[in-house]
């Protein structure tokens, strides 16, 4: 490969990169997910990663529909003690819910799995992103 060559590709895939990362910022934060695609998504997490029975797995739907369509009323509050109060007594009836249907190994693996994505957005707030 000669000079020439290599220069052309390295600026088309330049160019590739600078269009893919501008187009990118083009599309914008996406759009909240709502109360159902939030359940759909943590249910099937749960069934993927707790081995969930069926059973289990149509309780855990419930559960998190449920918790998720209020903790979405809870958004519309004013922020403060009452919002944070409000916020910190869905957590903690959810996870009173939960317990109630998983097993002790499968409820002890979902709260580690709590526990890393709650540190992922300490980490994101911390770095602004």
């Amino acid at each position: 490969m000669n000079v020439k060559n290599f220069i052309k590709g390295t600026l088309m895939l330049s160019m590739l990169v600078i269009s893919s990362a501008a187009f990118a910022q083009q599309q914008g934060p996406m759009p909240p997910k709502t109360p159902e695609e939030r359940a759909e998504h943590q249910t099937q997490w749960m069934r993927k990663n707790l081995h969930l029975t069926r059973d289990q797995a149509e309780k855990v739907h419930d559960i998190m529909l449920y918790y998720a369509q209020q903790a979405d009323n809870a958004k519309g509050m004013r922020p403060g003690p009452e919002k944070k109060a409000e916020k910190q007594g869905i957590n903690r009836d959810k996870n009173t819910d939960l317990r109630a249907v998983l097993t002790g190994e499968q409820y002890d693996k979902y709260q580690q799995h709590e526990g890393a994505v709650k540190e992922k957005r300490k980490e994101r707030a911390m770095t602004g992103r």
